[in-house]
């Protein structure tokens, strides 16, 4: 009896530290937003609370600082980052689909995702969420399947003590090192022009090719050379290596071939996609 009443000492002296912690470094909102950049990735909206960094903000979501940098372009590490938002991803491992257990509720955020034009709750469901229409439906106590643009939806939690580095590895990411030396390597290559080729049109993916290079093939450039590609749809961005010219074949119209790892990249799942280029 002695034993067991330990045992149960000893679990709320954890879970009370473990809520003094979720507490101290979020002392505002209960709730956080999600946004979805693409099928492949969602991500929070974190509002950078009083003497909070760089450092502790990533240490808490389980990544890499240089992981922010990177996908909030605008932040750099002399920013003053005080009440801004920070665009953190969010693993659908991370992500608690069933209600905390009574009592637990504060140890949880509710995550809240805003319904985009075009959508629709078995999009939002399956598709973003990985769950099934029926859960969002009770949850939101939805009388119908219709969603409306702008609509609130509450589609799961997560806890407090943020996101363990175990489960952000296993998200899809972008090639940071391969793509930062393509990078590196492109501004150099147009340092000396005074105006860059731009252009926009369809691409299409080679599904049979299983490379996982951040390369393509282009109509115009020579083998060698790195294009900046931009996916209007989500603003990714990958700088990619020409290596060799469109096959005549296809439809004149193709402004770029790639691979199936790099469409993946680029968040898209169609095999023909719109794309704007520089070089």
């Amino acid at each position: 009896m002695k034993s067991f009443q330990l045992l149960i000492s000893f679990f709320l002296i954890i879970n009370l530290n473990f809520s003094l912690s979720a507490q101290q470094f979020f002392n505002s909102s209960d709730t956080l937003e999600v946004i979805a950049s693409g099928y492949d990735q969602l991500l929070i909206k974190h509002k950078v609370e009083l003497n909070q960094s760089i450092e502790s903000i990533a240490l808490h979501y389980g990544i890499d600082k240089y992981d922010l940098f990177e996908i909030n372009p605008l932040l750099e590490e002399e920013t003053k980052i005080s009440n801004a938002t920070i665009l953190v991803p969010l693993p659908l491992e991370s992500l608690r689909k069933l209600s905390p257990a009574f009592g637990a509720d504060s140890l949880y955020h509710t995550l809240l995702y805003t319904v985009k034009a075009g959508e629709n709750l078995y999009h939002i469901s399956n598709r973003l969420f990985r769950q099934s229409m029926d859960s969002i439906q009770v949850r939101n106590k939805l009388d119908e399947l219709n969603v409306a643009e702008g609509q609130i939806i509450h589609v799961g939690w997560l806890a407090k003590f943020g996101i363990p580095t175990t489960l952000q590895t296993k998200r899809l990411k972008i090639q940071l090192k391969q793509n930062q030396i393509n990078q590196t390597i492109y501004k150099k290559q147009i340092s000396n022009k005074e105006l860059l080729n731009t252009d926009q049109g369809s691409a299409i993916k080679m599904t049979e090719n299983k490379s996982k290079d951040l390369v393509c093939l282009h109509r115009d450039l020579e083998k060698g050379k790195i294009i900046r590609i931009l996916n209007p749809m989500n603003d990714r961005v990958l700088y990619l290596k020409v290596m060799g010219p469109i096959p005549q074949h296809l439809d004149p119209k193709v402004k770029l071939v790639t691979t199936q790892y790099v469409a993946k990249l680029l968040g898209v799942l169609d095999n023909s996609f719109y794309i704007k280029t520089q070089y």
